[in-house]
């Protein structure tokens, strides 16, 4: 009787809504509609539903993949962008956009409701037989010459909207979704606690495997990550605030051994806890994306930084506190917050931003301007050194990475020498072997196939187009597949994954492909370069240690 009460007193609240139908369309007119296919702003709110799986939407410049029985609320001031579908059959559906008005408390407790974070909800198993007949007759009678049509749709609109939230408040008191919300509320204040995932998993009466799928899915972070990021922000947060030792802010967010801490520290945040303190006092904003890469392997963390995109979502992830000062894509909005900032230092790039604009950087604080097509990564990292006294450091990683990557070419070179090896990379709209032929002649730590120069205005001379039908040809019996993290090249890898040449590949069908993320195309920094070579150190190094 509690949560029906609950349900009931939630539900009069929201009788000061006042749903407006605006407008209603089928998804596939979307295609046909040139506005549409590239970003709008939306100037009201949108429901989309859809009635097949994987019709896809850019909301904000993410990739939203929208699956049959699922619906999303778009908000006002949302950029939007119509992506198509990556499966066979009529991408069908709706988009119903409409004026939402009452108070911004209800107008915010009424989507969540709905959906999570991300706005996305479940058409439940009661509402879904229902819900496409609802939204035939509203569009039917939208579209039709009668104000008293209009109305109709107008009177079905509202019964939609109806359904929508109150099968969403049904799931909210007795579903997954409102178990694992106590989970993480639990999460939240006990994270300093030794708490299992089984423990987790018993509270709310499912197996571990259950939970931890079901969490990852609806937060898009596992809960062990989960809790590591929130023992991590409450650490660094005490770093800054207070003169606590090393050893009792470890006991403090959860950490009885300090070298577990310190351990899990660098490897979340890149340097090590004592590291973290001393590079605090030097304020370094970087006013390119790139320039974020630049600094975190001379252990440098920006306290200005632009973060504010999909191909940021990494750095945003792990240095969302660190970064005081999120910058934008505005280069005069930018100028403003960093004379307000007052920064120590500045790093920006030649190829973004006028002439006029980094001059007046310079009027703020000591300023370095990266030459960025015509310098490789290596000479970006040691310029961006030696502007901040760490040439050492910048020496040190470099090192380290060539060690690295001498280890990588063995590993290649002992594979090509019993398979023939395939190395693909999907890059926005297209896919592109790698040849193997560098600039070196004899292959070394610098022909390596996993960080292309993409950001130059020509093409890296290692990697030639392919069309997908092309690549049976080349017999690989192992592939490399490098994949770019930008929403195009990952609709581009969708369509591959389910076309028949790729399905009949020899390496596919023995399973014998290996996928790494090689970051967005502009991500051409020393720090990209290292996480590439990381990935590819682990995933290979198995292969080439066991017999075919």
């Amino acid at each position: 009787m509690i949560a029906e009460s609950s349900r009931q007193d939630e539900s009069a609240s929201f009788e000061e809504l006042r749903f407006t139908l605006a407008h209603i369309a089928r998804i596939k007119e979307l295609g046909e509609d040139q506005q549409w296919l590239s970003p709008k702003r939306l100037e009201a709110h949108i429901l989309l539903a859809v009635k097949q799986d994987d019709v896809q939407f850019a909301i904000d410049d993410r990739l939203l993949s929208l699956k049959k029985g699922t619906i999303f609320i778009g908000l006002p001031g949302q950029r939007i962008e119509y992506m198509g579908s990556t499966s066979s059959g009529t991408e069908d559906g709706y988009a119903i956009i409409f004026e939402l008005q009452g108070s911004e408390s209800v107008k915010d407790a009424a989507l969540r409701m709905i959906g999570n974070e991300s706005n996305c909800g479940i058409v439940s198993d009661a509402f879904a037989a229902l819900f496409p007949d609802l939204c035939d007759t509203a569009y039917r009678h939208w579209h039709q010459p009668s104000k008293l049509s209009r109305l109709r749709s107008q009177a079905t609109f509202y019964e939609i909207m109806y359904n929508v939230l109150y099968h969403a408040s049904i799931a909210k008191d007795r579903g997954m979704h409102a178990s694992l919300e106590m989970i993480r509320n639990y999460l939240d204040t006990h994270f300093g606690e030794n708490v299992s995932i089984e423990q987790l998993a018993q509270r709310i009466g499912v197996s571990s495997r259950h939970f931890r799928r079901a969490f990852k899915q609806l937060y898009g972070i596992s809960a062990t990550d989960y809790v590591t990021d929130l023992r991590m922000s409450q650490a660094k947060r005490l770093m800054a605030t207070t003169r606590q030792p090393i050893a009792e802010i470890a006991r403090h967010v959860g950490y009885q051994d300090e070298s577990h801490f310190r351990r899990t520290f660098k490897q979340q945040m890149g340097i090590s806890p004592s590291i973290y303190v001393k590079n605090r006092q030097l304020k370094v904003a970087a006013c390119s994306f790139p320039n974020i890469g630049q600094l975190l392997p001379i252990s440098i963390i920006p306290f200005a930084a632009p973060i504010d995109h999909d191909w940021t979502d990494y750095y945003r992830r792990k240095y969302r506190t660190e970064v005081q000062f999120p910058l934008h894509h505005n280069n005069e909005i930018n100028r403003k917050m960093l004379l307000a900032a007052k920064p120590d230092r500045i790093i920006a790039i030649d190829a973004y931003g006028s002439a006029e604009f980094q001059e007046r950087l310079g009027e703020i604080a000591p300023t370095l301007i990266i030459p960025w097509r015509t310098k490789g990564w290596r000479e970006h990292l040691l310029l961006t050194a030696s502007f901040l006294n760490k040439t050492d450091e910048a020496m040190r990683w470099l090192a380290v990475y060539d060690e690295k990557a001498d280890m990588m070419r063995e590993v290649l070179d002992r594979i090509v020498r019993s398979e023939k090896l395939l190395v693909v990379m999907i890059d926005r709209h297209d896919c592109y072997r790698w040849t193997g032929e560098g600039d070196h002649g004899k292959r070394n730590r610098y022909d390596l196939p996993f960080a292309p120069e993409r950001h130059k205005t020509y093409s890296d001379r290692s990697f030639e187009k392919v069309v997908p039908e092309s690549l049976d040809s080349f017999g690989a019996e192992r592939i490399i597949l490098l994949l770019s993290e930008d929403r195009h090249s990952q609709l581009t890898w969708n369509s591959l994954l389910l076309s028949e040449s790729w399905k009949k590949l020899k390496a596919v069908r023995q399973n014998r492909v290996h996928t790494m993320s090689v970051g967005p195309w502009f991500e051409y920094t020393a720090y990209n370069h290292g996480a590439i070579l990381d990935q590819a150190l682990k995933a290979l190094n198995k292969v080439s240690a066991c017999p075919k």
